[in-house]
């Protein structure tokens, strides 16, 4: 029975610790445009790739440091940031829970052409075009375009694993539509006879 007792005891209070990472209990600092790189874009033009970091500030982190989460907005590689939609809110909520989150963006845009899509939807009888068209391998670039930015911040993220007391061997990617695309490129994309 003692045996019993004690094992009980011990699994409550594993159970109980795990729990830090699932209680919004922190209170968190953000840190917002941090430069992580300079990349030249799609047409040519110099740019610097900003993100936005927060962690909790009353938390005591593991002696290896936090769990890290990179998220990843979406928008067709064309438009979004790490201001807008499900990553502001993954950011701090996250935080909330202890771990280290960071927002990235990422290069956007390709090259489209005079074509434009019929989206089926008419206009007083008339069909509309609602989309120029882009030629298949731009989307491709754009992507591993993202891929290589999100890449990129990874890296300076590790690199600062000790300012941000993140735990580099745990690292997890979460991204909407196009950042989707990008947080799974950046985590499976590792061979260059694997580039698209």
């Amino acid at each position: 029975m003692r045996k019993l007792i004690i094992i009980i005891l011990i699994f409550q209070a594993v159970i109980i610790q795990a729990q830090k990472w699932v209680d919004t209990s922190y209170q968190i600092e953000q840190i917002n445009d941090i430069v992580y790189g300079n990349v030249v874009d799609f047409a040519g033009n110099e740019r610097s790739l900003l993100m936005n970091i927060c962690y909790p500030k009353n938390d005591l982190p593991p002696r290896c440091g936090r769990p890290l989460l990179i998220a990843i907005h979406g928008g067709a590689f064309l438009a979004g940031n790490k201001d807008t939609e499900s990553p502001p809110r993954w950011l701090t909520d996250f935080a909330k829970r202890g771990y280290t989150t960071a927002s990235i963006n990422y290069r956007l845009g390709m090259f489209q052409t005079n074509a434009e899509v019929n989206c089926n939807i008419s206009a007083f009888g008339v069909p509309w075009n609602c989309l120029n068209m882009q030629d298949t391998a731009e989307w491709y670039r754009g992507y591993y375009r993202g891929m290589q930015d999100a890449k990129g911040a990874l890296r300076f993220l590790v690199n600062h694993a000790a300012e941000y007391q993140i735990d580099p061997k745990n690292i997890f990617l979460v991204g909407e539509s196009a950042g989707g695309f990008v947080a799974l490129a950046t985590a499976f994309l590792d061979d260059p006879t694997e580039k698209p």
